[in-house]
């Protein structure tokens, strides 16, 4: 079986949990900010936290409750929290390559890292800690890691964006993979059926090339050549929501630069109008990310 994939409050609800991970449940919380531990001049001790980048939710022992795993990139760790109190077990694994992303499998997690290139798929082991069971090897550095089920066979496939330019799709179980031409500088990407057919397809946004490609789903595991729709410079965060709640998926990007939230509407077929910009709220410190859920009716 597939694994479900989480909606944005409980991803958001994941993240907010594993940034306190550092403080609950850490063999040495502080890692490579060891200074973090320290007390200030004035004697008031910092706040101990480590940043969150990524979050999944995987059920490892099939008992039907779910793990979750966070993902942080400048701690170079990743963190597997089990039970539903704020001190339930929970572990830490520090890795030597840089962590990008994280992708959930049928109970087992996958992790895009860089230096070298390739992506590390880890279970549980007995005392329930994270466990490295395969690595495979990529061409280049990936920027983004998704799993679906592209043949529809019920056991997804990998999707990674690689900054060399192709969409590669990988057999998590055989470690065989397909490449396909993604624009000039892929950065991002998400799954969903964007024209409605039924088939998962793929959107990436080219950010060299300004662009959101999209690359339709055959429906047997293999994608269709990229479709290129116009974007805007700076694109980044890309999340697939009906948007507009007219019944299709409609791209959803962010600027972080210029701090602006970016739609582009589907017109139903997977082509994605040009993006309509809205200015985001001021924050106290600069921000990161991206979260999208659908609009909310009102019920009379």
């Amino acid at each position: 079986m597939a694994p479900r994939r989480s909606s944005a409050p409980r991803i958001l609800g994941l993240a907010a949990l594993g940034l306190l991970a550092g403080v609950a449940c850490s063999e040495d919380p502080c890692g490579p900010h060891a200074w973090w531990c320290d007390p200030l001049d004035d004697g008031q001790w910092q706040q101990r936290t480590t940043p969150v980048d990524d979050a999944v939710l995987v059920d490892f022992d099939g008992d039907g409750a779910d793990e979750a795993v966070a993902l942080s990139r400048d701690a170079l760790k990743i963190t597997l929290a089990r039970g539903t109190v704020f001190r339930g077990f929970c572990s830490n694994l520090v890795l030597v390559e840089k962590p990008v992303a994280l992708a959930a499998l049928p109970g087992e997690v996958a992790v895009a890292l860089t230096d070298p290139p390739q992506v590390a798929v880890f279970g549980m082991d007995a005392d329930g800690r994270l466990a490295r069971r395969r690595d495979i090897p990529l061409s280049d550095a990936p920027s983004s890691l998704d799993a679906a089920d592209l043949d529809g066979d019920g056991a997804p496939e990998l999707v990674v964006a690689v900054r060399d330019a192709p969409v590669v799709v990988i057999d998590p179980r055989t470690g065989k993979q397909r490449t396909y031409p993604a624009g000039q500088d892929p950065v991002d990407l998400e799954v969903g059926d964007v024209d409605g057919d039924g088939r998962l397809d793929v959107v990436v946004i080219d950010f060299l090339g300004e662009a959101l490609q999209v690359l339709r789903g055959a429906g047997d595991g293999s994608l269709k050549p990229p479709v290129a729709s116009p974007s805007s410079q700076g694109e980044f965060y890309l999340a697939l929501v009906d948007h507009d709640g007219d019944g299709d998926l409609d791209a959803v990007a962010r600027n972080a630069s210029t701090q602006t939230i970016l739609f582009h509407r589907n017109d139903g077929h997977g082509r994605f109008s040009s993006p309509t910009a809205l200015p985001l709220a001021p924050a106290a410190s600069p921000t990161l990310g991206l979260a999208a859920s659908p609009p909310l009716r009102a019920a009379w």
